[in-house]
């Protein structure tokens, strides 16, 4: 089952703890989410899990969103999906 961007965007904002990456940038936190999004893109490129094509004729890209989420255990972390 799709989910839609904009269901995406709604299932988002009730939580305080996870949050799209234009609301995280708005936190005071944002240094912290930033190197977390950073380390899981180069976790990405290091595993090979991403590999650059071409785009073929008439095919369009598809959008992506990066997830920030505060974890709250004894120590807060920041981390990205």
């Amino acid at each position: 089952m799709a989910v839609s961007a904009g269901e995406a965007n709604a299932a988002v904002s009730v939580n305080p703890y996870k949050m799209l990456t234009y609301q995280a940038r708005r936190e005071p936190e944002w240094e912290q989410f930033n190197m977390a999004m950073e380390a899981e893109v180069d976790s990405l490129w290091r595993n090979v899990t991403w590999e650059l094509v071409d785009l073929p004729p008439g095919a369009k890209v598809t959008g992506t969103h990066m997830l920030c989420e505060r974890k709250r255990r004894a120590v807060i972390r920041q981390k990205a999906r």
